[in-house]
């Protein structure tokens, strides 16, 4: 990150000072100060004792991807470049302060207590940032660098987040909560989306975005809170951020289905070239035609290389015509008519 660049960025905010203004969040602050001086937010003086929140979601990587990035900031945040607390190899970019209740930049947070708690999507804690009635803000959550040179097929960013938005037709927005893309190590910035120009999220689904248009370079995200003091000062919101991968897809493809004594002998190739296809589960339907009863056979999962094949044996046999239909879940399929004769099958 460009020392010069996080300097203007926080000198040119803290020159400016706000009266505080009419928030549609206000009452939440108010019939919570009662709590305001509990919770476990890092690098803070609050302790309280809690229930785990129910997970939602797990950390297993999915089908036919490999994550390049993945963040649920279950790890205690440590002194970035500047010396602000921040996820291991991340950046934070602070420019606000503590607002009362919670800290108006980003910070390591759990389960917020409030009448709709707002509890973390994956194990106990999530990235948060809270509003400044009193200062302007623009807070940044920086990423480290991400490797895209050797990577051709579809890249996504995917995360959860809980946020107000103003196709809600209920809140007027002035903040911004804006996803950034760097390609030259945080000199310059482009915006791909600002999640309160659409509808408010509340954890309920996730955010997202296509990145292969970055494919063949190295980039960081940046997650940034901000509003402009030059604005009409309406309303302002948290913003709450959990579980954050970069993911590249692979491609699996059954390149042959063959026979060999008791066994079945299916090729899988993984296909982009760019990342292994992991966890890939071959299932191989048999349906005897004759009486019309069919069972259904699975290998362990296997990995496969990038670009690469690999053989997986599933052992059967029987007597009489068969339709066998082999697929690797979630990617390809291939079906056969079959005669089978005890140590012997012939493709129809």
């Amino acid at each position: 990150m460009n020392n010069g660049t996080k300097i203007l960025v926080c000198g040119l905010v803290t020159m400016f000072m706000l009266l505080p203004v009419g928030n549609a969040f206000e009452n939440v602050e108010r019939e919570n100060k009662n709590i305001c001086n509990i919770g476990c937010v890092d690098g803070g003086a609050f302790e309280v004792e809690k229930s785990v929140p129910e997970r939602r979601v797990t950390s297993k990587s999915l089908l036919g991807v490999v994550p390049l990035l993945n963040e649920s900031f279950e790890e205690p945040w440590v002194n970035d470049s500047d010396g602000n607390l921040a996820p291991p190899g991340w950046e934070v970019i602070k420019c606000s302060s503590m607002s009362g209740f919670r800290p108006a930049y980003w910070n390591r947070d759990c389960e917020v207590p409030a009448d709709d708690p707002i509890i973390p999507v994956d194990g106990e804690y999530q990235a948060g940032v809270w509003w400044n009635f009193e200062m302007e803000q623009d807070e940044w959550l920086i990423t480290p660098e991400i490797d895209l040179t050797d990577i051709s097929g579809n890249v996504t960013l995917q995360f959860w987040s809980y946020h107000y938005g103003n196709l809600d037709g209920t809140y007027v927005l002035t903040d911004h909560h804006s996803i950034l893309i760097s390609t030259d190590g945080g000199d310059a910035w482009e915006e791909i989306i600002d999640l309160v120009d659409g509808h408010s999220n509340h954890y309920e689904q996730a955010v997202i975005l296509n990145l292969s248009n970055y494919t063949g370079e190295i980039i960081n995200i940046a997650w940034r809170s901000w509003w402009d003091i030059s604005e009409p000062q309406e309303q302002h919101g948290c913003w709450y951020i959990d579980y954050i991968r970069v993911l590249a897809t692979s491609d699996v493809e059954i390149k042959d289905v063959r026979f060999k004594g008791f066994s079945i002998i299916t090729t899988l190739e993984e296909t982009i070239g760019d990342v292994y296809a992991e966890d890939v589960v071959v299932t191989v339907t048999i349906q005897n035609l004759f009486f019309n009863r069919t069972i259904t056979k699975k290998t362990l999962p296997v990995t496969i290389p990038a670009g690469e094949t690999v053989e997986v044996e599933i052992v059967w046999r029987g007597f009489g015509h068969y339709n066998i239909t082999t697929s690797a879940l979630g990617y390809d399929y291939v079906s056969k008519d079959v005669w089978w004769f005890l140590l012997f099958g012939f493709i129809k």
